[in-house]
């Protein structure tokens, strides 16, 4: 039932990504060690060694946020199904110590990126998918932006048309009044 936060992963961070790690054994020496590693890579990591209190976080996290989870392969059989249908889990990280069997089980779900046995391994591959998926945002903003600012050039030109079809009208419209009154 125990969990922890760290103590600058609040609701208030400006982060999009956090990364959520269920395991038994998630507070050992070793596993400490690859929390502070993971954290260089998202500041926002969250630990459970319970699964309920864990799917009751996830299912609450906020419309915007993605999460990362990284689930044992014991624990990774029970929570997976149900994280495999919620938007706001981006990636899911199996970490056991039977890459074979867990594997198996896992296959079927799309959301799950790697199985590992060792942690520097799920460290690097997190880091890796991490960078590449800044890398896809920056060209998704780029595109936005680039339609943005066409759309509203293309508003410019046309306003800058309609009003100087008006100035031109009226211009005319006087001219040819006073070309009349003048006859």
């Amino acid at each position: 039932m125990a969990s922890s936060m760290n103590p600058t992963s609040s609701n208030d961070s400006l982060e999009t990504y956090s990364i959520f790690w269920l395991d038994a054994s998630v507070n050992n020496e070793e596993n400490i060690k690859a929390q502070k590693k993971l954290r260089r890579i998202i500041n926002q990591l969250r630990t459970f060694v319970d699964p309920e209190e864990f799917l009751d976080r996830v299912r609450f996290i906020q419309q915007g946020d993605l999460t990362i989870l990284i689930v044992s392969g014991q624990m990774g059989r029970i929570v997976v199904p149900e994280m495999q249908k919620l938007a706001q889990v981006s990636s899911i990280y199996v970490y056991c110590f039977d890459k074979e069997a867990n594997l198996q089980w896992s296959q079927p779900y799309k959301k799950v990126k790697a199985v590992c046995t060792k942690l520097d391994e799920l460290i690097d591959i997190i880091r890796v998918d991490q960078k590449n998926r800044g890398r896809n945002e920056e060209a998704l903003a780029m595109d936005i932006l680039d339609r943005s600012s066409t759309e509203l050039n293309g508003h410019i030109c046309l306003y800058d048309t309609i009003f100087s079809l008006d100035y031109d009208v009226l211009t005319h419209r006087d001219e040819q009044l006073s070309y009349d009154s003048s006859r």
